[in-house]
């Protein structure tokens, strides 16, 4: 790991994607500020993600890829002209290296086990991605060859809401019937299948938790997932308040979760939006790694890993799913116990 002197006067950070990942990647911005406080910053990232920094107020301004080759090809056509002095790759993949390399910055920081071969984009490497530390550590420690000495008691993530996502959300609270503070959010959906939970349970879940504790719900997710919490609605439709995925923006769903008392989900880009806004939250987990979550002390994590030697697999599962298509490891996770750690976030938020 080599270090430099450098006194940039135009940063860009990229990260594009996904949203939990960009989520745990925005200590970068408030670090590299407070080392380079005079620089601009700019930030590079999907389309898909681009609500988790518009609005941060470390982040100058937000460059947007449209996920397309040709674009990012654009994208790095117009990151040239305006002559970045230090690029840091926060993502490390082919897509953001060749990003980082066409910017034409004279320094590109990024990951000394950078994958897909992106490595060679870089002249500039910082630690390797330790296994046991949480990813927002990971991403600090990368500024170290830049002389940046930080942890997340003075960088938490963030997650800007506006007065105008908030109104939106104590509207669409008003539609429901609900006041802030009086209803769970919940987020069961996520594109990576082997960690959805069953739909069933997530209806028993509501039913019980209006029964327990006299709060009802608000299904949240993306236009994608809006059946899904639909069907759920109809397994619960006296505990379901309302359903504002495929409705709410990102950042409204941000507004929704930031208003709720706690917020529960799988591992999804929702839950770590939950922890950055200070919504207590609930993860349920089963062949994704919970451990990263330790010592999170907005997060509290359900999961049956310890039954199943083949957990965590991420995304490489070798079990067959139930008849509901439900992975093992997720369906051993029962409601009982779901409750439980709802029940014991609701009385650390009393």
């Amino acid at each position: 790991m080599g270090k430099v002197a450098i006194e940039p006067e135009r940063i860009l950070v990229i990260r594009l994607s996904s949203i939990g990942d960009v989520v745990m990647a925005t200590p970068i911005a408030e670090a590299l500020k407070a080392r380079f406080p005079k620089a601009f910053l700019g930030w590079a990232v999907d389309k898909r993600c681009a609500e988790v920094v518009e609005g941060n107020p470390f982040v100058d301004e937000v460059f947007v890829w449209d996920r397309t080759v040709r674009g990012l090809f654009r994208l790095g056509r117009e990151l040239r002209r305006l002559r970045f002095d230090l690029v840091v790759d926060a993502q490390g993949q082919l897509r953001s290296g060749v990003l980082a390399w066409l910017t034409g910055a004279p320094v590109r920081l990024g990951f000394s086990d950078a994958k897909e071969g992106s490595r060679v984009f870089l002249n500039l490497r910082g630690p390797r991605r330790s296994p046991w530390r949480r990813p927002q550590e990971i991403y600090l420690r990368l500024l170290a060859p830049l002389g940046v000495r930080a942890n997340l008691d003075n960088f938490p993530m963030r997650f800007p809401v506006g007065e105008e996502d908030r109104a939106w959300a104590r509207e669409f609270l008003k539609r429901c019937g609900l006041s802030e503070g009086e209803f769970l959010a919940l987020g069961p959906g996520t594109r990576v299948g082997i960690k959805l939970w069953s739909e069933e349970r997530w209806g028993r879940l509501a039913r019980e938790a209006k029964r327990r504790f006299g709060l009802r719900v608000v299904l949240l997710g993306s236009p994608a997932e809006r059946a899904l919490c639909e069907r759920i609605g109809r397994r619960a439709p006296s505990a379901v308040a309302g359903v504002a995925a495929g409705e709410a923006t990102l950042k409204q769903s941000a507004a929704l979760i930031e208003a709720s008392r706690l917020y529960i989900g799988v591992d999804s880009g929702l839950l770590f939006v939950a922890m950055a806004v200070g919504t207590l939250a609930v993860g349920i987990f089963g062949p994704t790694r919970f451990d990263l979550l330790e010592g999170e002390p907005s997060a509290l994590v359900v999961t049956k890993q310890g039954l199943f030697p083949c957990a965590p697999c991420k995304k490489h599962p070798r079990c067959e799913p139930n008849e509901e298509g439900i992975r093992p490891c997720m369906a051993a996770v029962s409601v009982e116990e779901v409750l439980g750690a709802v029940e014991r976030g609701l009385m650390v938020g009393r």
